[in-house]
């Protein structure tokens, strides 16, 4: 998903209970570039200069010349943890970074931020303003669980773990039967505006995750609309595929453990079923990782 940002340049939104690890993926994300990434807290009492800066006194003393420092105008990556806690003055601030990516300074003027990853965390996007524009702002969600607890010994075992960060969109052609029929079935849970950036998504995902249309399609709906995700998905796909994909997916997520050969063995069972050439196809993609990663 940073990747995905990253490549798009579109504002990002992790959701989920404290202690996942939210905020720890994006600083390691962008350590792994050299990145500066101006991190900020927000809470109800959260006045704008901590987003816009300070006032540069030394500057004001000996030139006369009133300046602001802003941090987060120099930053790479941006990462505002607890977004949902911040006044409608900090939100309406950190809609204009999104959406002009700049600082309205008053008599100084527009200074432009030049991040390339904009990423806003919470538990949850309050009930009451699901349909906010701030909300509408973070085109990429992503619902970031806990760990399977079958993982951790992996975890302990290596301490880091390299990262693959592409620095283009997938060159292969959207297939245009595929994505006319995605674009119907998500039009009632998506806005326009997350509809107009979703050709640049899709790009994205097939270029980061070396994937064909239809497994793109899949990802690209736990990113902008994750709560619906599967609801849709079983309206794209039957659901036998979805389940062997699933089982694949976690056969790779769990490389190298006896777990991972268990459920690449129930994918297989599964995927053999399906008959229809252009799902065994696409199904194919993920099972042969899967089959590398037991």
């Amino acid at each position: 998903m940073l990747s995905l940002g990253r490549l798009t340049g579109l504002p990002i939104l992790l959701l989920g209970e404290p202690g996942v690890a939210k905020s720890q993926a994006i600083l390691d994300f962008s350590s792994s570039l050299n990145w500066k990434t101006f991190v900020t807290q927000l809470s109800i009492g959260t006045r704008p200069s901590a987003i816009l800066g300070t006032l540069d006194i030394p500057s004001l003393v000996k030139e006369g010349i009133q300046r602001t420092i802003s941090p987060i105008a120099e930053a790479d990556a941006i990462q505002i943890d607890e977004v949902d806690k911040g006044s409608r003055d900090t939100r309406n601030l950190l809609l204009s970074i999104m959406r002009e990516k700049a600082l309205f300074l008053g008599s100084e003027g527009v200074r432009h931020c030049k991040y390339s990853m904009f990423v806003g965390s919470c538990n949850t996007i309050p009930q009451d303003e699901e349909n906010s524009p701030f909300w509408d702002r973070f085109v990429l969600k992503m619902i970031v669980d806990r760990v399977p607890i079958n993982l951790f010994g992996k975890i302990w075992k290596e301490e880091t773990q390299s990262i693959n960060i592409p620095h283009e969109y997938g060159k292969d052609p959207i297939e245009d039967t595929l994505f006319s029929s995605f674009t119907h079935l998500v039009y009632k849970y998506i806005t326009d505006r997350t509809l107009t950036h979703l050709p640049k998504v899709v790009r994205g995902v097939m270029g980061i995750w070396e994937y064909d249309t239809l497994n793109a399609l899949l990802k690209v709906l736990s990113f902008v609309s994750p709560e619906k995700s599967l609801e849709i998905a079983k309206k794209l796909v039957p659901k036998e595929f979805l389940d062997a994909k699933t089982l694949f997916e976690n056969a790779i997520a769990a490389r190298g453990t006896d777990l991972s050969k268990e459920l690449f063995e129930k994918g297989l069972t599964i995927s053999n079923s399906i008959t229809d050439s252009g799902l065994r196809k696409s199904l194919d993609m993920i099972r042969q990782r899967a089959g590398q990663a037991i």
